[in-house]
């Protein structure tokens, strides 16, 4: 059962919702402040575990119509079998039960944040909404991934994330799902989902990929010259639209790129 919980979560995409969380509470509290207060080793338990296992178990609940088109669910990712469909629900709905602590702790504006995070996280995949087969809504949903960041930056400062950050972090959050979302675009089409992948078709894709990225690679290069390495992003994608990488190859990397970039802009927000 714990490998099958382990497996739902995608442990290589972890960093994806951790790291903007410990970004944001080094931000705003310092790491000497961080490694003393139980809300920020709660927070790292509840991103790297709980949280994944929610999002991803609702998408795996939801997406059968898709999954059994997609060459890398059951190898790399979880596939989930018409007989596990009550285990997936059981599951996601215990995951959800861990945030209810953060709700107790929260104000009111940060408390509606995690509340749109769960809704984004939830109606991604789930119908009526059901935003991953809305063209430029899929995407632009991603922003889930930067909110836990936003979310204790805002409880601990009482401040809002500057609009300038937002932008560059809300454009990476982008254009991943963008790029992810390309090798997938066969399956996709197959199950009947426009997605802006599927609309685009892979190369309008990859370039709105660049452009999303340059902007993220743009701003966030002025704040150090440390970071200018996000400039990697659009480079890759370059470097797939003119042949030179293999987009499939690629997508795997990016969990360990977005780890070291990550791990950069923590030990930044930490000494600045």
């Amino acid at each position: 059962m714990i490998k099958t919980i382990l497996f739902i979560s995608r442990p290589r995409f972890w960093i994806y919702l951790l790291g903007p969380f410990l970004v944001g509470f080094v931000a705003a509290a310092g790491i000497s402040d961080a490694v003393v207060s139980p809300v920020f080793w709660y927070g790292f338990f509840f991103f790297l575990l709980p949280a994944n296992v929610f999002l991803y178990g609702v998408n795996d609940f939801f997406d059968g119509d898709t999954d059994i088109h997609n060459e890398k669910k059951g190898i790399k990712e979880s596939l989930m079998r018409a007989s596990d469909r009550a285990f997936y629900m059981r599951v996601s709905l215990i995951s959800f039960l861990f945030a209810l602590p953060f709700f107790l702790f929260l104000d009111t504006q940060s408390t509606l944040l995690l509340a749109v995070f769960f809704l984004l996280a939830f109606f991604y995949s789930a119908p009526p909404l059901r935003l991953k087969a809305k063209p430029f809504l899929d995407f632009i949903s991603n922003i889930l991934y930067i909110l836990p960041g936003v979310i204790i930056y805002q409880q601990i400062t009482k401040e809002t994330v500057p609009l300038i950050l937002l932008i560059a972090a809300g454009c990476w959050a982008g254009a991943m799902h963008l790029y992810s979302a390309i090798p997938d675009i066969k399956a996709d089409r197959k199950a009947g989902l426009i997605t802006t992948a599927v609309l685009l078709e892979k190369k309008n894709s990859l370039v709105l990929c660049m452009i999303l990225w340059g902007v993220t690679a743009f701003i966030v290069s002025g704040i150090s010259p440390v970071l200018s390495l996000a400039w990697i992003y659009p480079l890759i994608v370059a470097a797939v639209y003119a042949g030179y990488m293999s987009l499939k190859k690629t997508y795997w990397y990016f969990p360990w790129i977005n780890l070291l970039l990550g791990f950069l802009l923590f030990i930044y927000v930490a000494l600045v």
